[in-house]
């Protein structure tokens, strides 16, 4: 299926990434907090976690209570088999490459879902789990839509 092109432009020009490792579930809140996210999109193939509030379950709770939206997006996320082995900054570019040429081209439906969340009229975060932007898929998701569809935004790490 191809990808729709939304002409519709939201006023809002950054699109934001945010990875959990090393946060505690209050500090990953409050950073999308003084933000102003709106929107959460998480972007990991499992949204399972054995840190306290990240499964997918609690997180949604938590930006529900917080009136942040919650959107598991699983077809963007990497599968753990893909995962394996990253040991140094050659893997990773490799595992990415991969991600951004031949996996992404074939997600058109849910990219198409992805863009509509973020041209409305509101902050919207893609998340994972990856402290380092630069070793994590989201950071490459946000490229690709940036090079593809969203020329004019930002793309801002929280």
């Amino acid at each position: 299926m191809p990808y729709a092109f939304f002409m519709c432009k939201s006023s809002q020009e950054i699109l934001y990434t945010i990875g959990y490792e090393g946060l505690s579930i209050e500090a990953y809140i409050n950073r999308l907090i003084e933000a102003d996210i709106e929107a959460l999109i998480d972007v990991r193939r499992n949204a399972k976690s054995r840190k306290y509030g990240f499964s997918k379950k609690a997180l949604a709770g938590f930006t529900s209570d917080l009136k942040i939206e919650y959107f598991h997006m699983p077809e963007l996320g990497i599968a753990s088999i893909h995962r394996q082995k990253l040991y140094d900054q050659e893997d990773y570019d490799n595992l990415f490459e991969m991600y951004r040429f031949k996996w992404l081209s074939d997600q058109s439906v849910a990219i198409n879902e992805l863009l509509a969340i973020i041209r409305r009229p509101s902050k919207v975060a893609l998340a994972c789990y990856e402290a380092n932007p630069m070793k994590c898929h989201r950071t490459h998701l946000a490229n690709f839509l940036k090079g593809m569809f969203l020329e004019d935004y930002e793309i801002k790490h929280l």
